[in-house]
This record gives structure tokens, C-alpha cells and sequence, in this order.
């Protein structure tokens, strides 16, 4: 399980363990997160699980994108945007201030900081057992399951 998948194959893998205790057998299955989350990861399982092998499937509802929106719109929604965000930082500055010209330098920092945020990058992520390289040395953890019935 510690070992990344292999990119030239399709990114899951099932094993059958077989010679459990009692005739028993397991199902230990790796699968990639861009091809399933949790609950769809779920939902495929039962599906393979399933005690009865002619379980009909739902036919899924047509599904029909939205149609791309204009380039004047996608300019005046992100004028707006920007706008509202300039208009929001000028709201938190304070109103009054004893040096009228600290009060001036003080916006147009606030201003040119804010509208460059988009040219930053952002800082790079913490330290956390989440943000280290994908090795040899990963570590997992494993539950069982059994069937109510």
C-alpha cells in the first residue's frame, strides 16, 4: 500500500487474498483519489459487493453543461470582483487618524499590497504528515469489515 501507483496502468488495484482462516478470502483494493472520493469510493464497492449479481444500475440523468459564459462577462464579473475586494479593504482602514499623511501613506500600502496579493505566491504549505513526498516509507492504516448477515 506504501508504493505509489504505476502511472502507465489504470490508477487502481484489487488483490484477492485467499487461504483465510475458516475458507474465508479477502478483498484489498488501492485506489487513486482523482478517480474516486469517499462517497463514490463507497457507492463502487457496494456495488461490487453486492450479494445479488443482477442488481440493475440506475441510469444516470442526462447531464447537460452550461454554456460558457461570454469574455465581456467573465471581464465585468472579474472587474466586479476586484472592485468589491478594493471597497472592502478601504471599509477596514481606520476613518481618523492624528497625521493626515500617515493616514494617506498608510492606504496606499494597504492598496497596492492588496491588489499585488494575485501577483504573490502563496507561502508554501506547513510541515504536516500530509506534505511530504510520496516514498517507500509511507504509512497506512487498515479496518475490517464483516457483512451484518
Amino acid at each position: 500500500m506504501s508504493q505509489q501507483l504505476d502511472r502507465t496502468r489504470p490508477l487502481w488495484e484489487a488483490w484477492i487474498v485467499e487461504g483465510l482462516e475458516g475458507g474465508r478470502f479477502a478483498l484489498v483494493t488501492k485506489t487513486h483519489h482523482c478517480m474516486a472520493d469517499g462517497v463514490s469510493a463507497v457507492d463502487l464497492i457496494t456495488v461490487l459487493l453486492s450479494a445479488f449479481p443482477d442488481n440493475a444500475v440506475e441510469t444516470p440523468a442526462p447531464w447537460t453543461p452550461r454554456p460558457a459564459p461570454s469574455t465581456p462577462t467573465l471581464v465585468r464579473d472579474e472587474a466586479l470582483e476586484r472592485l468589491g475586494t478594493l471597497l472592502g479593504v478601504v471599509r477596514r482602514m481606520p476613518t481618523r487618524s492624528p497625521d493626515p499623511r500617515r493616514a494617506r501613506a498608510t492606504r496606499g500600502r494597504a492598496s497596492r499590497g492588496h491588489l499585488a496579493d494575485g501577483d504573490r505566491r502563496a507561502p508554501p504549505p506547513g510541515d504536516t504528515p500530509l506534505n511530504r513526498p510520496i516514498g517507500p516509507h509511507r504509512r497506512i492504516a487498515g479496518s475490517t469489515w464483516t457483512s451484518p448477515t
